[in-house]
């Protein structure tokens, strides 16, 4: 029977189906969504290298979600590289390496009383707070407001399964979100602050970025900022639940943690694909895809791969790290990188340190999106 993958339906576990692409159909295509499919690592990477044949700039999304004007991530040339110029600055490793005692901090404030309660929902209260403070307070977003922006985020993930349409719940919390955005920008140009909502108001007093694109930008890095962080941490910990003696090493020789990070980004990939609109048509395997034609990038189907990388569906904790795709390749390759690696390798270091015994203590439940992995309640008992 023809393998068939529909991204538009939640897959408990999709990497059999991943692998059955790779292996019979590295090139597919869904009649139903008029969606290309590739999923080997090699016809993945060099898609996402070539931004001039598949191009970004009608939206990376597969519904019609897309954050629009200011988001980078939905741009391809020149205007690509002027909108990531602006925000540059504030993921430099000069910047990263202030974040680290505040980050420290941070996972351990929200440690605290978990471990005393003897657990909790590490997906809400952890994995998902983390990233949302972090991300919040590089925008310059005080305390107080942090609560609706992770309401707001979630609130934007809902999704139907099977349904292109935005449900009404994610668009009002996106109309929520830019009224926030908005006025909070106007602050700043009315007194400047240094915070990257400062940086993006001056850049709008400028001249170089209109309101929408204040609005795309701003939301691009609230939820790109959030997702990947909650997303890996929350399935690393279900992921290592019963590796006891692989924690116990990694606490042992906390070094070797970046390391780790590497392997679970491959492993796990928050973000599972991205979307492309070929601009010419393009022969793979044979087959000629069409110019407008969209195409999903499975970045999680290459980082699985045995074509590159061996053994691939083993969790090795110590594998000599090879590039994977988790934050994406080419031009578009993830800004935030270093924050999400940074954010990780601090957590997994006070996660193994102090909670060395843990178990997965009632059901998990996973939020729906189409091209992400999240975890929306994820109850842990410390032993």
């Amino acid at each position: 029977m023809t393998v068939h993958y529909d991204p538009f339906v939640f897959y408990d576990d999709p990497y059999p189906v991943f692998r059955r692409l790779r292996d019979e159909a590295p090139l597919s295509f869904n009649a139903e969504h008029s969606l290309w499919v590739l999923s080997r690592f090699a016809d993945v990477q060099a898609a996402g290298r070539d931004w001039k044949t598949f191009s970004s700039a009608e939206g990376v999304d597969i519904d019609d979600s897309h954050l629009g004007p200011g988001s980078f991530l939905d741009a391809d040339p020149p205007r690509h590289g002027e909108l990531r110029k602006i925000v540059q600055a504030s993921f430099a490793p000069a910047r990263m390496k202030q974040l680290e005692r505040q980050i420290a901090e941070r996972v351990d404030e929200l440690l605290d009383p978990l471990l005393a309660a003897g657990g909790g929902d590490f997906a809400a209260d952890f994995a998902l707070r983390l990233p949302v403070s972090v991300v919040a307070g590089l925008l310059g977003a005080p305390a107080a407001d942090h609560a609706d922006l992770e309401r707001w985020y979630f609130g934007m993930l809902e999704r139907e399964p099977g349904k292109l349409e935005v449900t009404a719940g994610a668009a009002r919390a996106a109309t929520e979100m830019r009224a926030y955005i908005l006025s909070a920008v106007a602050a700043r140009r009315a007194g400047p602050r240094d915070d990257m909502l400062g940086t993006i108001a001056l850049a709008h007093a400028a001249g170089r970025l209109s309101a929408d694109e204040v609005d795309g930008m701003c939301r691009l890095l609230l939820l790109a900022g959030i997702h990947t962080t909650a997303s890996l941490v929350a399935n690393s910990l279900i992921t290592l639940a019963g590796a006891h003696e692989a924690r116990a090493d990694l606490a042992r020789d906390p070094a070797a943690i970046p390391v780790a990070v590497e392997e679970l980004l491959r492993f796990l990939s928050p973000v599972q694909a991205g979307a492309r609109v070929t601009t010419r048509d393009a022969e793979i395997h044979g087959t000629v895809v069409p110019r407008g034609d969209r195409v999903l990038l499975l970045w999680a189907s290459a980082n699985r791969d045995e074509r590159t990388f061996h053994d691939p569906d083993t969790l090795d904790l110590r594998r000599p790290p090879l590039r994977s795709l988790a934050f994406g390749e080419g031009i578009h390759f993830c800004l935030g990188a270093p924050l999400a690696r940074l954010e990780a390798r601090i957590a997994f270091e006070r996660l193994f340190a102090r909670m060395p015994r843990y178990e997965i203590a009632g059901p998990v439940e996973r939020h729906f999106t189409f091209l992400e992995r999240g975890i929306s309640r994820l109850p842990i008992a410390l032993r």
